[in-house]
């Protein structure tokens, strides 16, 4: 066998790879404006020359954009790449709802206890404010739709766990549709009663119990998206 000298990361490597791990962890959201370059410098301890090679790592993969104004923004497609693969395993098949939203079920009911046992004051409070939109939005389902995905991401950050996010964020934007007819089904006054117990038992620190909420309401979820199929049918 033969023996190599080990490279170390380049400076700008470390750097870039940092400020990708913050953006996975959901530290940095889509939208978010990144600190400026002379904020990450005196943060991190660098130059700023390894500071700016480092976004331009992170513009090349995607990850971040650059806009007029307001510097470096993380992009909206962070999880794009998961996203397209989701939609094309699954394709045209006859049943591939079914098969998301029975992933999402699996995975959503062990976040919701995670994040009972996990979840900090600020994460219960972003929750809470993003229920509280979700409330006030109404008869503007779509609105309704987007802030369901939100409320639900932010369980999964709560749960502390980054690679929770980077399956569940591009599996519920797969599932804003399916969302969207099963609000029209049964109305946002019912999800907003079911989030509003999810979170009720995440506050508590009940993990049993905010697992058994989740499933609850995405097994109604199933029923009402079946309902609305069968109709259109």
């Amino acid at each position: 066998m033969s023996l190599r000298n080990i490279k170390r990361p380049k400076l700008t490597e470390t750097v870039a790879e940092r400020l990708a791990a913050a953006i996975r962890r959901g530290e940095y959201r889509p939208g978010d404006r990144l600190p400026t370059e002379a904020e990450l410098r005196d943060r991190l301890g660098v130059s700023r020359n390894v500071v700016r090679e480092a976004i331009n790592e992170l513009r090349a993969r995607g990850l971040v954009v650059t806009r007029q104004g307001s510097g470096s923004v993380v992009s909206g497609e962070v999880h794009k790449p998961i996203r397209q693969v989701m939609a094309d395993l699954m394709g045209d098949e006859d049943g591939a709802e079914g098969k998301l939203l029975e992933l999402r079920e699996v995975l959503e009911t062990r976040v919701a206890a995670l994040a009972a046992q996990r979840a900090d004051t600020s994460q219960v409070a972003e929750m809470e404010s993003l229920l509280r939109r979700f409330e006030a939005a109404g008869g503007d389902l779509q609105a309704c739709a987007e802030l369901d995905v939100a409320f639900h991401a932010a369980i999964g950050r709560a749960a502390r766990n980054e690679l929770f996010g980077l399956v569940l964020t591009p599996l519920n934007e797969l599932l804003v549709p399916t969302r969207l007819r099963a609000l029209q089904r049964s109305g946002p006054a019912v999800a907003a009663a079911m989030h509003r117990a999810i979170l009720a038992a995440i506050r508590a620190g009940n993990g049993a119990l905010a697992a058994r909420r989740m499933a609850e309401h995405i097994a109604y979820t199933v029923k009402a998206w079946k309902r609305a199929r069968r109709n259109n049918k």
